[in-house]
């Protein structure tokens, strides 16, 4: 029990903390732990995919500005969401804060590099499913992260809709009563390109001032039969899958991130090439390359403890979230809140790597 973190809650209090703590990523693509159905309108949540070092310049505001003090700085940014499916059960929308939630956990693995999310589910009018919502960031495959979404009804049920979005139209969050996120420059992308190529979907946003491109190329497949079409608008794409309701679903969403900083100006037809590459692969052989990789990790990295087992899951918790956080490959680094959030806006503070690595260390060895 001590590979992994596990989470019932449902409550505003602790959804940003568990957005932070489920989040995944791999040094370079970093993907918070939002629900893929999204939230009721009241709740506070951010909604955030991060690629290291991904930057716009912005000004720097002064109470009263001195000589020598900078003009500008360098801001993480939210990029392209990939994250959003919703899912429609006869006509009423999914959703954990409406109809009766009969069992719910999330749990995230630190020996597996996966969270996972196991859901009981009544509607409003009755219909009864099971949902295990699965994902990954891949160590890898940089440039990847997979979804796998499990149905089983239990109920009758007619008709299962699985709606998929790719949208460009993103910003930063913004907390004025939040030092760490109080900026003002929440739009920083424009979306310069939208295509959608034999059920590939490729958005390419542009930023302002850096003028750093950044591009996402998705693709989906479902294991029934089913009826689809797809839109797209100046901002993004989404496909519609409809499907009979009598049969277990599965349903993978595989996204592929490039960047100007590691891909250079074709970075769009590289993650079309990645697209087309995987289109093959199960989220299962996803998670044996996740799994290879891991095995490998804890082999070198892990420190076990006899007799605590809440320090011992939280050494690895710490030890799985910096390997997520460590850019390596020469342009990033380890930002203050790794790839988790926008806290502190993604910067580093100034701390070379051999440093930022006994920073994370030492505290959790005393």
């Amino acid at each position: 029990m001590t590979w992994k973190i596990t989470s019932n809650k449902l409550d505003q209090a602790g959804l940003l903390v568990d957005e932070s703590l489920f989040s995944l990523g791999n040094g370079y693509l970093g993907v918070r732990g939002n629900f893929e159905e999204g939230y009721q309108a009241s709740y506070k949540s951010i909604r955030g995919t991060y690629i290291n070092a991904f930057h716009d310049i912005t000004d720097i505001t002064y109470g009263e500005k001195l000589f020598a003090f900078p003009e500008t700085q360098q801001k993480l940014l939210n990029l392209i969401d990939a994250q959003s499916v919703e899912i429609f059960i006869d006509g009423e929308p999914f959703s954990l804060f409406e109809g009766e939630v009969l069992a719910f956990e999330r749990q995230l693995h630190f020996d597996k590099g996966i969270a996972e999310r196991n859901i009981h589910w009544k509607s409003p009018s009755g219909k009864e499913l099971r949902l295990t919502f699965r994902r990954l960031v891949s160590f890898k495959t940089k440039e990847l992260f997979a979804i796998e979404i499990s149905i089983d009804p239990i109920s009758d049920i007619e008709e299962v809709k699985l709606v998929s979005t790719v949208n460009g139209d993103v910003s930063n969050f913004v907390d004025n009563n939040d030092p760490r996120v109080a900026s003002g420059h929440a739009k920083r992308l424009s979306v310069v390109d939208v295509k959608h190529l034999d059920r590939m979907n490729v958005v390419v946003n542009k930023t302002y001032v850096s003028e750093l491109k950044v591009a996402c190329a998705s693709t989906t497949q479902i294991d029934v039969d089913h009826l689809y079409s797809s839109t797209a608008s100046q901002t993004g794409i989404t496909e519609v899958y409809t499907c009979k309701g009598k049969q277990p679903i599965c349903f993978l969403k595989a996204n592929f991130y490039t960047d100007t900083l590691r891909h250079g100006s074709r970075l769009a037809e590289y993650a079309i090439s990645l697209c087309k590459e995987n289109r093959s692969k199960t989220f299962h052989d996803y998670l044996y390359d996740q799994q290879m990789y891991l095995d490998d990790f804890w082999k070198k990295a892990d420190i076990t403890i006899k007799g605590d087992d809440d320090l011992q899951e939280g050494l690895r918790f710490n030890l799985f979230h910096l390997l997520q956080s460590a850019g390596r490959d020469g342009v990033s680094n380890i930002a203050a809140k790794g790839l988790s959030g926008e806290g502190y806006e993604g910067h580093y503070f100034g701390i070379q790597r051999s440093i930022c690595f006994r920073y994370f260390y030492l505290p959790i060895l005393k």
